[in-house]
């Protein structure tokens, strides 16, 4: 049992030796810290440039399919555009058939089925 014991013990005074020439001061801290931020802003400034690489060299490819759906929408448009105005045709048309109708009506029942 004296063994286990006096080996526990050396293995954690050997341990404490290695720790005894690791002292952190204000600087260490400092120059750690500086480190840090910038390994974190040169990982988020590298994401940035491979985003912009993949713009520029999808630019083309995404400006032919700008124009296409352009295009596209304005065809949409168009027959959005004819068929409200036809729309409002059938409408005017409407209108004025119930409008005529009030104004004309006659007093007469309607015939009665047989």
């Amino acid at each position: 049992m004296g063994d286990k014991d006096s080996d526990a013990d050396l293995a954690l005074r050997r341990r404490l030796n290695l720790l005894e020439g690791a002292v952190m001061d204000e600087w260490t801290i400092v120059i750690m810290v500086l480190v840090s931020i910038f390994m974190l802003s040169s990982a988020s400034v590298f994401g940035y440039w491979l985003k912009l690489r993949y713009m520029y060299r999808h630019m083309p490819k995404m400006a032919h399919q700008l124009k296409e759906l352009r295009s596209v929408v304005g065809e949409l448009q168009n027959q959005v555009d004819s068929q409200t105005s036809e729309l409002h045709d059938c409408l005017d048309f409407a209108e004025r058939v119930l409008t005529e109708g009030v104004s004309h009506k006659d007093d007469s029942p309607l015939p009665t089925p047989v």
